[in-house]
């Protein structure tokens, strides 16, 4: 092989599909479900994307589905300690964590980032995530765990 073909072929390399939104928070999911500190853990996922039939869509509206709302909700209230002059004090972490799953390369929609402001506005922890490793690292910091 020349040096000419060994260049050639590092530059026709394929490089590997990103995974799909639903393919990193199904991972995500495995991963709470195999790790038995969060296995047992109120984590759930809110069905509230994608493509629906018209008549599908305005039953779930009329159920009080709202566009924005994130993904992933962790329903485990979290506290934390604080300096207040001097002395440590016990606060509001939040009262839930909840997460918005994106593909690398996408942003989430005004809808999502106005409902992680309000969320976050009443103490509820909030992320965007790009990878089901980052939702994980997300769920670990929240829940102080060390991420394995």
């Amino acid at each position: 092989m020349t040096t000419r073909t060994i260049r050639k072929l590092r530059t026709v390399a394929p490089t590997l599909p990103l995974p799909s939104e639903h393919q990193s928070q199904a991972a995500f999911f495995a991963r709470v479900a195999m790790d038995p500190r969060t296995r047992d853990l109120p984590i759930f996922a809110i069905p509230n994307g994608g493509k629906r039939h018209v008549v599908t869509a305005m039953k779930l509206k009329a159920e009080g589905v709202k566009a924005g709302v994130p993904d992933i909700f962790v329903a485990v209230p979290m506290l934390e300690l604080y300096r207040d002059h001097d002395v440590m004090v016990e606060g509001v972490k939040g009262h839930g964590l909840f997460i918005e799953m994106k593909k690398k390369g996408n942003t989430p929609t005004t809808e999502q980032r106005a409902w992680i402001v309000m969320l976050s506005a009443r103490d509820y922890a909030a992320a965007v995530c790009y990878s089901a490793d980052e939702a994980w690292q997300t769920l670990c910091a929240y829940l102080n765990l060390t991420p394995r």
